[in-house]
């Protein structure tokens, strides 16, 4: 299910449509109306699934490892 974030990402591109950023978790993220440059660190809201901050599947990982022989 997706959820909203709102985090610090990096610019990593400046296009036509925006700012290209990349979240903590390594999501792109893009900003429309961005006048920031390559580098900067900007706010920026964006929905990603809620596993991804959760950490929901690198639990179900661990779980795995244990019952494989």
């Amino acid at each position: 299910m997706p959820t909203e974030y709102a985090e610090e990402i990096t610019v990593i591109a400046v296009t036509d449509y925006g700012c290209v950023g990349e979240s903590q978790v390594g999501n792109s993220v893009v900003v429309s109306d961005c006048s920031a440059s390559v580098g900067d660190v900007i706010s920026a809201q964006f929905y990603a699934p809620a596993s991804d901050k959760n950490g929901y599947y690198d639990r179900i990982y661990e779980k795995l490892a244990v019952v494989e022989p």
